[in-house]
């Protein structure tokens, strides 16, 4: 599995902090975009990114990119099941459960607008 590295992590900054300050002011960025601009970077393919994301949540930083990534990477299919652990720990739950789930997630992205100041408006 690939890991997030210090390198690594030196090489996609500035692709994490646009999509990082994208989620801060819009609530919202395009997974496939930072998808592809991350596999460019590290010249690597979806399943190789799928380890560095994880550990990408240890991120404080880019956590909540992370989190966001790893609930669209998808394309609206769902969530992938190496991500799903992961999103049940953030969102505070104890197992998956797609209805609990989604109701975690809405809870939890209102939470972030409120805390960064992200007014509906600004969506």
């Amino acid at each position: 599995m690939y890991r997030l590295t210090e390198r690594r992590l030196k090489k996609a900054l500035p692709i994490l902090e646009e999509y990082r300050n994208t989620l801060h002011t819009k609530r919202w960025f395009n997974a496939w975009m930072l998808d592809t601009a991350l596999q460019k970077c590290w010249n690597i393919g979806y399943r190789e990114l799928k380890g560095i994301m994880i550990d990408m949540l240890a991120n404080q930083r880019f956590r909540f990119v992370a989190i966001y990534y790893m609930e669209n990477c998808n394309h609206g299919s769902g969530v992938i099941s190496e991500f799903r652990p992961h999103l049940v720990k953030s969102f505070g739950l104890r197992h998956w459960n797609s209805g609990l789930v989604k109701n975690a997630s809405k809870d939890f992205w209102e939470k972030f607008k409120l805390d960064n100041g992200i007014k509906e408006s600004d969506n």
